[in-house]
């Protein structure tokens, strides 16, 4: 019955977020690139990308697949070390773009009703997203552009209620800012004498 009525005022939100990562116009400025084999900084499907300072050629496929797995081992675990919860439920990599690559990936959170605290959250993540992605690709040199944003919020309910937790949340929270109303008023008028 509880857990139920918990359920209800605090739902999960499932929000997804986009990482953008692009090449800087640096990569083709490198000395010792061999302009003819590597003539485009733009991150494309089917492509290699030579790094001359690290002696590594890597392809997009590989790059894209390390970001994934960046995001899906590692900032699950960096994310759970500063909330209760483990919010990141998936990573879904995105089909490639003409310029960069981009990964989908949506975190399960807590909504405790309070949108400061839910954005606050959200900057978190993404910070600490950007973070772990530019230590990852930090290792090829400081080449890459790397945007993570959240794309779309929504809640996430068990039941098909005509009445949402929102309204729950609303009602709740008006009726305890009522009931201090009321006792402030009545402490000011038995109290107080004029």
């Amino acid at each position: 019955m509880i857990n139920s009525i918990l359920r209800k005022l605090f739902p999960k939100k499932q929000v997804a977020f986009r990482a953008t990562i692009e090449l800087t116009p640096e990569y083709e400025k490198q000395s010792g690139l061999d302009q003819k084999l590597y003539k485009s900084y733009q991150l494309k499907p089917n492509n290699e990308y030579c790094f001359v300072e690290k002696g590594e050629v890597v392809s997009y496929e590989d790059l894209e697949k390390e970001i994934a797995e960046t995001i899906q081992k590692y900032l699950s675990k960096r994310v759970n070390e500063c909330l209760d919860d483990k919010p990141i439920k998936d990573v879904k990599v995105i089909g490639g773009n003409e310029r960069c690559i981009e990964i989908i990936f949506t975190a399960l959170l807590k909504c405790v009703g309070d949108a400061v605290l839910s954005a606050i959250i959200h900057e978190a993540i993404k910070h600490i997203a950007r973070k772990l992605l530019r230590e990852k690709l930090g290792r090829y040199g400081n080449f890459f552009d790397i945007d993570v944003i959240t794309i779309s919020p929504s809640i996430v309910s068990d039941s098909h209620e005509k009445r949402g937790s929102f309204f729950y949340y609303l009602l709740f929270s008006n009726l305890f800012l009522m009931g201090i109303i009321f006792g402030l008023l009545w402490i000011l008028f038995h109290f107080i004498k004029w």
